[in-house]
């Protein structure tokens, strides 16, 4: 058994325990070492792995006005440094121009990189313009409006654009129509069509009208006699479907010359397009009416019946009107009311005198 009270023995005591506090010191700070050299590897590691993270993107990075759900990670060309995207700017607001920031964050194992990019949206489409027809011929003297022959003005993105008689310098989503023409005086002429879209966008049609001269009408100095009568003969078509066909097409134009809903009627060119509806082919003008059908008298008039006038009080037919019944007709009255109905004891008043009753 030691004894404490021998100064060898507590020396002997003291020196145990100073190795073993030496050891314990000594452990410690090669942890400290090894713990440093380990994290300074580790953020060697980590440098170079974000130092390698990037992404590269392509050389035009335009977006196209008004796109519908674009995705950015189109703009993307390529990842280096083994990376992938984990997240980035996914909603773009397409239909506002200029210049947007995006931000995509790519990642390598517990490394990650925030790498931003510049792009733009920009509007590279012009308005589409439709034209009915390239060349337009029109009667000297007859009423024509350009516009009628623009079929659409249309934004792709914006949609219809509206007309404007005159364009600002600063308007925009419009289109307008410029042209010369004089339709009193014959000759060719061009007519252009203007669009800008809401970006200032510009296009531009043009088309021409051929302003051609009037053929007057051969006056006839034939005088009709009265035919004979016939007051029971039927119609050979279905005349209530007549007479609403005709009255569908109230307050069309009147054109001289016209026989169709698109270009306008005159008298004789109604009665002709309404009972070719219905395949009846009759004479094109109102003297040839003269000799399609039955001739009835006015007093026995039915609905679906023409009727012919002499607008000068006389005897040779210069008007063609359908009777519809109940004392009316329809008839394309003139350039100022087009197609409406007049009262038939009426027109015998002020207008014309009935040279003929035919039924078809």
């Amino acid at each position: 058994m030691k004894n404490l009270n021998d100064p060898l023995s507590i020396l002997r005591v003291f020196r145990s325990m100073f190795f073993r506090y030496r050891v314990i010191v000594i452990f410690f700070i090669v942890t400290l070492i090894l713990f440093a050299v380990y994290d300074n590897s580790e953020k060697i590691r980590k440098q170079e792995l974000f130092e390698n993270l990037d992404v590269s993107f392509k050389e035009i990075r335009a977006i196209e006005y008004g796109t519908a759900n674009y995705d950015p990670i189109d703009l993307v060309e390529d990842i280096s440094g083994d990376g992938e995207i984990v997240s980035y700017t996914e909603s773009i607001d397409t239909k506002s121009m200029g210049k947007k920031d995006l931000t995509f964050v790519v990642k390598k194992d517990d490394v990650y990189k925030v790498v931003m990019v510049e792009a733009e949206v920009v509007d590279t489409k012009k308005p589409d313009i439709e034209i009915s027809e390239e060349k337009i011929s029109v009667e000297q003297g007859n009423e024509f409006n350009a516009k009628d022959n623009i079929a659409s003005v249309v934004d792709q993105v914006d949609g219809n654009l509206e007309y404007l008689e005159d364009d600002k310098e600063d308007d925009i989503a419009y289109y307008t129509v410029t042209t010369d023409l004089n339709t009193d005086v014959v000759g060719s002429y061009e007519v252009k069509v203007k669009a800008v879209d809401v970006n200032g966008n510009v296009s531009e049609k043009k088309f021409t009208v051929d302003v051609v001269e009037k053929e007057e009408p051969i006056a006839e100095e034939v005088t009709y006699e009265q035919p004979n009568y016939n007051n029971n003969a039927q119609a050979t078509v279905d005349t209530s479907s007549v007479v609403s066909a005709a009255q569908s097409f109230l307050g069309y134009r009147y054109t001289s010359g016209g026989a169709s809903p698109a270009t306008g009627f005159d008298c004789s060119g109604f009665v002709y397009y309404i009972y070719g509806l219905f395949g009846k082919r009759l004479e094109r003008t109102t003297t040839g009416l003269m000799y399609n059908g039955v001739g009835v008298s006015k007093d026995s008039m039915q609905p679906g019946d023409i009727i012919l006038w002499d607008t000068s009080f006389g005897n040779n037919p210069t008007h063609a009107a359908i009777y519809i019944g109940g004392g009316m007709m329809i008839h394309a009255a003139n350039s100022n009311d087009g197609v409406r109905l007049d009262n038939v004891s009426g027109w015998e008043r002020y207008a014309g005198r009935i040279v003929s009753v035919r039924r078809v």
